[in-house]
């Protein structure tokens, strides 16, 4: 259990984790959705997070937006 918070509480960049991951831009945005819409626009990969983040019913417009 010591170790589960240790791992929540301390920062190590991704490499430390074996992660090979490089930082590419930040999309910010007040909503969730509108950032996913953002994401998708500039990567073409929103789908997946979409759905994952907004299992449920979506707005009208939202739906419009998506097709």
């Amino acid at each position: 259990m010591l170790q589960n918070t240790w791992l929540a509480f301390v920062e190590l960049p991704p490499a430390k984790r074996n992660m090979p991951l490089w930082h590419r831009e930040t999309i910010t945005t007040h909503k969730v959705m509108d950032g996913i819409m953002d994401f998708d626009v500039t990567y073409g990969c929103g789908v997946p997070l979409m759905e994952e983040f907004f299992p449920g019913r979506l707005h009208d417009e939202e739906v419009e937006w998506w097709k």
